[in-house]
């Protein structure tokens, strides 16, 4: 088939390795087989190349995608001379490469080489013979000093350099070249200093530089970014108070994990299309700004281990915030978000534990209906627990665990299906399902005032009732047909009828 141009495989169950006789395709611009069971190595040699050297193999090929397969060992020196590639996809290997693959790929845009594992081996000197714009490295071994080969590279708009085991200091000629950055992913490596003040990305860049040694004040991007992840770093000192006013259309912010002090700025509420707000573990005083309320979009917000106080304010439960997820972990376990939303479109989780939260539980907390995880513990909340609670039908975690509530327990409707670890440390909470009983009455989930006695009662009743139901369903039929004649003769005729009819199917089954 020499005139097939396109070949696509991705996502079946095709096994084995690429043959070398694939050369023979001498028209072919696309091929991809993203997806499979490919194992083995790519074959050293093609079909039609003498010594493997004498012609560009496969000369009209543009894009080759071999992603998540099972492919291992050493590139093939062929690779290297498909002058006309455009695209280069082999991540999620297991595959090794060095600079001489890449050596006359001069028309190289898009290199996805992640989670291969490899170190790659270059000179100090190399020289990329392309212009890449699309270059994907995570996962590889390209440490322990910053890629000083990425230099030369006047074009990338996408750069991924995640767990790549760099340390040390980033040049400051990095951060010249990031301002045509639309996504930078330099995360999970062992970077440190300051970030240059303002932060320099294209406008609305994805910007994840989390999980590194930076330090220093919260640097912001000159211009407008989507996502914004700093944490698990060093910065320290406050949140700029124009941080909302200045990105209006943040979708994502995370700065959780670091020392940074002072006040929620009231402008996070300007951040009108903001999904994510993420400020988990840090040195954070004053209230939980009533602002927030403002973010209609707003699904994640987490402010936990800090030291907040204040009330819960209302906004929190307005219409506006019905899809509000407010998450600082779940089940003890913290959660990281990624841009991806639409996997939190059945999560929704309020957990402002470790703080100084003080005051009530507002009954506005009803109007969260989606809410599945609410963790309030180790706060200073006092009063009675809501009976609206009971209408938080998703409720599947509930820790009210550390406060200063009393009262009776609401133990009704979707309340039963929480145990007694969701209340303890609380003394003044009494009920099911804690062993403590409210001492002389307690409360339903109506608000109707019932004592130990009447209690009793009403459960004396209740078996009373069922053994006269028992007893009423065996007597009135024996009395009916004791007191009429002709409905006893009719009743036995019948009984007799029917053991007739038994008998007679018995015997036919006997004779058979």
């Amino acid at each position: 088939m020499t005139s097939l141009t396109y070949v696509d495989l991705f996502a079946n169950n095709v096994e084995g390795g690429i043959p070398s006789s694939i050369d023979k395709l001498c028209n072919l611009k696309f091929f991809r087989l993203v997806g499979n069971n490919m194992t083995g190595s790519l074959p050293e040699c093609l079909e039609g190349m003498e010594n493997c050297l004498s012609k560009s193999p496969l000369p009209s090929l543009q894009f080759l995608t071999l992603a998540n397969n099972q492919l291992h060992g050493i590139l093939p020196d062929w690779l290297g001379q498909l002058k006309n590639l455009v695209q280069l996809d082999l991540e999620y290997n297991s595959l090794q490469v060095n600079e001489s693959h890449f050596s006359k790929l001069t028309k190289l845009k898009f290199l996805h080489l992640s989670s291969n594992s490899f170190t790659l081996n270059v000179s100090s000197n190399w020289a990329l013979p392309f212009q890449i714009q699309y270059l994907d490295m995570g996962s590889c071994h390209l440490g322990p000093s910053f890629p000083t080969w990425l230099k030369s590279q006047e074009q990338v708009t996408y750069l991924v350099f995640s767990n790549a085991s760099i340390s040390g200091s980033t040049p400051s000629w990095f951060w010249e070249i990031s301002s045509n950055f639309s996504l930078l992913n330099v995360s999970f490596n062992q970077l440190s200093g300051q970030l240059p003040n303002p932060l320099n990305v294209a406008p609305y860049a994805d910007v994840d530089l989390s999980s590194n040694l930076f330090e220093g004040p919260i640097s912001l991007p000159v211009v407008e970014t989507v996502l914004l992840d700093l944490s698990n770093n060093r910065f320290f000192g406050p949140i700029p108070i124009d941080m909302g006013a200045s990105m209006p259309n943040l979708l994502f912010l995370s700065l959780s994990s670091n020392n940074i002090t002072g006040n929620i700025p009231a402008s996070l509420g300007d951040m009108n299309s903001n999904q994510v707000i993420d400020l988990l573990s840090n040195n954070l005083t004053g209230n939980i700004t009533a602002s927030i309320g403002n973010c209609s979009y707003l699904k994640v917000l987490d402010v936990g281990g800090n030291n907040l106080y204040g009330g819960i304010p209302n906004s929190l439960g307005a219409s506006t915030m019905k899809k509000i997820n407010l998450v600082v972990c779940m089940k003890n376990q913290p959660q990281r978000f990624t841009k991806t939303l639409s996997l939190l479109t059945s999560l929704v989780v309020l957990n402002l534990s470790r703080n100084h939260i003080s005051g009530q539980i507002p009954n506005s907390i009803s109007n969260l209906r989606q809410l599945s995880s609410l963790d309030l513990s180790s706060n200073s909340l006092s009063g009675p627990i809501p009976p609206s609670m009971s209408l938080l039908s998703f409720l599947g975690v509930l820790n009210l665990s550390y406060n200063n509530f009393s009262g009776a327990i609401p133990y009704a409707s979707h309340m039963t299906t929480f145990e007694a670890p969701s209340f303890v440390g609380n003394p003044g909470l009494c009920g099911a399902p804690l062993v403590v009983k409210c001492p002389g009455e307690g409360i339903d989930v109506g608000g109707t005032i019932v004592n130990d006695s009447e209690d009793n009662f009403i459960d004396n009743w209740f078996y009373l009732s069922i053994g006269l139901g028992f007893a009423a369903g065996i007597l009135v039929p024996y009395f009916i047909l004791a007191i009429r004649k002709s409905w006893r003769n009719a009743y036995y005729a019948f009984v007799d009828e029917v053991v007739d009819k038994l008998s007679f199917v018995r015997q036919k089954t006997n004779r058979s």
